[in-house]
């Protein structure tokens, strides 16, 4: 086995620094150069926090090669101004573009460390090394007032801890990071901390997030003190200025004692600032108002685009439709967006709505959007409440929606189709799409993901607790250690089946694996979704343990499972032979969860397998069981960002019923084996990004039946199989930014039914 390369973030921010210079001082090729200089005055501040901490990188060798040779070229470029000729600038051009993907690989990598994370606002990518902070909103209105305010409430001389209290879509995450933003308070303090907590606050998790903003690797010193112990020693370390914003903090007895917590342990000169829908007494309080009428229309007028010349909308109708937000930020712009450029007509049929209450967090146009789209759309209506089946305030892959619908929707049978369901859903501001790649892959949708703001999942949890419990389609439960629903007692005492399709347990870091033997034969979807435990590990453990409900075994319905787990390391399935039971599992997703393939185990169903930052290595090691003969009727296998995957076994090749193959950000991956040729029935194979891939073996040849062939950003590759045109139904051939690739066989001209072709 190759031996995997670590490369320290001081040698990376060199070679970047160096690069970062050449590119500010040249003069030359200023249209690419521009581009190339925002990419690189971006990842600028990420890169000395890389160099800073030294973090141990992999796959950036290449990357450092192509900004070195990048730094050489520009000054060639510098140089080599008066040079006119179209071949030597059309050199120098597609070297350029070269550099600008490979800093494009660069973010993909930071994105699988944690260093970038992708955001719902725009589809961009935000820092959270430099500066954990949200993207400053780039349109607001009445927060002048409210920002003086609370400048002075938590100032020097004022409050320890302020609580800025407001119901759900007021403004309160805006205004807290207004605040951070400010510049008055940036100067005054010389940290700042912005956590997100939400409902169940995962104590462990929390502080975990705050060394990480230090740059501290707080998975190797949890072991030597408890959680407490190293809050205290963050708070009270560093005694410059500093601000902690805790975003979301819900009610209940676990939020109290975080606060308690904090509170307890900081020094003198740190002010925490905390936004929460509900009231703490023990602290002060600020109360965020909704905004006044002349706010209300101004920030209206912008969401709906009405300062437009070729806005014919009255005043008086768009001052009607307006009552109906309450002067509510987030309802406002959700409103006027949604009426954007629309006709008159759809303007007055708003008006003519019925208004429903919902507490105080959701607001009427939300409900009534939600029972227009009922009576136009049942359908999307139904996949708009599923999306309040997975974690909250976490992205949503599409992938693991389109493995739910595809089972549960005739007319969803396909992936186009459910991701045209989500295009529709972000159209009408039911929820944001985010697509972490510059370019669109038709038919790739494992980079796709989905959000919705705590609003919209409310609204979807409300409509799903309209109906008695035993009677819901879908059975959402929210588990806090081992403190299960209170109605969970009247489903243990009555005996009578479940009638929900859509089963859906979140646990905490608490919970002892203990389930309740619940009974719902008629569930379809099984969404697990589970924290990581907060004792401290021993140092030699590499993963973690889940175990999957007994209940499970026994659904015979049972057609997808997807199992999310989100811990500090990967986790493995505990009761792998549980799986055999569920005799009609068709689409099983694995998420930072791995399972070891014993004897015994046959999923004789299975169509589909997706494993996601899972320990790979693991599913094919330790049994002499065959993988065909685990899963003989897997038709497609899905392996993204499972970067100990470094050779792929020759075993699974002989699965000849495998007709769709995706290996994709699997950076580590450096050989495919001969025995590739085998899978016969093979169809669609893709290689997305991984970089390691030095060629394609030449029995690749023998995959008569592949209709799709995506090598995109394998930069290692510099050549094709020279028999390449016996692939004879090769329809798609997609090679993109692989930039050692320069030269293709002549027999690539054999290739009679090839429609697409992307290259380099």
């Amino acid at each position: 086995m190759e031996a995997v390369t670590l490369i320290g973030g001081a040698a990376l921010g060199t070679a970047f620094t160096a690069l970062y210079e050449v590119v500010k001082e040249s003069k030359e090729y200023k249209p690419m150069l521009k581009r190339l200089k925002g990419r690189l005055t971006f990842l600028d501040p990420m890169i000395a926090e890389v160099r800073r901490t030294n973090t141990m990188l992999q796959g950036v060798e290449d990357i450092m090669k192509e900004m070195d040779a990048g730094r050489q070229l520009i000054q060639e470029c510098s140089r080599a101004h008066w040079l006119t000729g179209t071949y030597t600038r059309y050199g120098y051009a597609s070297k350029l573009r070269s550099l600008n993907r490979a800093l494009k690989d660069l973010m993909q990598i930071l994105i699988a460390y944690g260093v970038l994370q992708l955001t719902e606002n725009n589809n961009v990518l935000t820092r959270i090394c430099q500066s954990p902070l949200p993207e400053p909103p780039q349109f607001t209105v009445g927060l002048d007032k409210p920002l003086g305010e609370l400048k002075k409430l938590i100032g020097m001389d004022g409050e320890s801890m302020v609580v800025i209290t407001a119901p759900g879509g007021c403004g309160k995450t805006t205004l807290a990071t207004k605040f951070c933003h400010d510049q008055e308070v940036k100067d005054k303090y010389k940290n700042i901390f912005f956590v997100t907590v939400s409902e169940n606050p995962n104590w462990d998790r929390i502080v975990e997030q705050l060394f990480q903003r230090k740059g501290w690797d707080y998975k190797l010193l949890k072991n030597e003190r408890n959680t407490d112990s190293w809050l205290e020693y963050f708070l009270r370390a560093d005694q410059q200025p500093s601000l902690l914003v805790l975003d979301e903090v819900w009610l209940g007895w676990e939020s109290r004692k975080l606060l308690d917590k904090f509170d307890r342990f900081k020094n003198s000169n740190c002010k925490i600032l905390v936004t929460s829908r509900f009231h703490f007494p023990k602290f002060r309080s600020y109360y965020l108002k909704s905004l006044n009428d002349e706010d209300a229309k101004e920030l209206f007028h912008h969401s709906a685009l009405l300062g437009e010349r070729t806005c014919a909308i009255p005043e008086s109708l768009s001052k009607k439709v307006l009552e109906f937000c309450k002067g509510l930020p987030f309802a406002i712009t959700v409103v006027g967006e949604s009426l954007a450029r629309q006709e008159r007509e759809i303007w007055e049929r708003v008006t003519k709505g019925s208004i429903l209450k919902l507490e105080m967090v959701v607001h009427n146009r939300l409900e009534s959007s939600l029972k227009a789209l009922e009576s136009e759309n049942p359908l999307l209506k139904e996949c708009f409440l599923d999306l309040a089946l997975f974690f909250e305030d976490r992205l949503i892959s599409a992938a693991a929606l389109i493995d739910l619908w595809s089972e549960l929707y005739d007319d969803l049978n396909e992936d186009s189709s459910c991701i045209a369901n989500l295009t529709d859903l972000k159209n009408r501001t039911l929820a944001n799409l985010v697509f972490p790649r510059d370019e669109y892959t038709y038919g790739y949708y494992s980079e796709h993901f989905v959000t919705q703001h705590e609003m919209l999942r409310e609204l979807a949890l409300y409509h799903t607790s309209l109906v008695r419990i035993r009677e819901r389609k879908r059975l959402i439960m929210n588990i806090c250690g081992d403190n299960f629903p209170r109605w969970k007692e009247e489903l243990m005492c009555q005996p009578q089946p479940l009638e929900a399709h859509l089963l859906s347990i979140t646990t905490d870091q608490a919970f002892s694996t203990e389930w309740c033997n619940i009974q719902p034969p008629r569930a379809e979807v099984l969404v697990l979704n589970c924290q990581t435990k907060c004792c401290a590990l021993p140092r030699p453990v590499q993963t973690e343990d889940y175990t999957l409900p007994k209940f499970g075994g026994k659904i015979d319905n049972l057609k997808v499972l997807i199992v999310t787990y989100n811990g500090y390391l990967p986790a493995t399935l505990s009761n792998p032979l549980l799986l055999g039971s569920m005799s009609n599992l068709k689409r099983m997703r694995l998420e930072r969860i791995s399972i070891i393939i014993q004897n015994g185990l046959a999923l004789k169903s299975l169509c589909k397998m997706s494993f996601f930052m899972c320990n790979i290595s693991q599913t094919f090691r330790g049994s002499s069981i065959q993988f065909s003969d685990a899963f003989p009727n897997l038709v497609e296998l899905n392996i993204d960002y499972c970067n100990d995957l470094v050779e792929l076994p020759a075993s699974l090749c002989d699965h000849i019923v495998l007709k769709k193959l995706g290996i994709t950000n699997c950076h580590m991956l450096s050989t495919l084996p001969e025995e590739i040729g085998n899978s016969i029935n093979l169809e669609e194979l893709r290689l997305l990004a991984c970089t390691k891939l030095s060629e394609l073996p030449n029995s690749i040849t023998m995959l008569t039946k592949l209709k799709l062939l995506d090598i995109s950003c394998c930069r290692s590759i510099t050549k094709l199989p020279d028999c390449i045109g016996k692939l004879g139904s090769l329809r798609n051939l997609i090679m993109r930014h692989c930039s050692n690739l320069l030269t293709l066989p002549t027999t690539i001209l054999d290739l009679n039914h090839l429609e697409e072709l992307q290259w380099p």
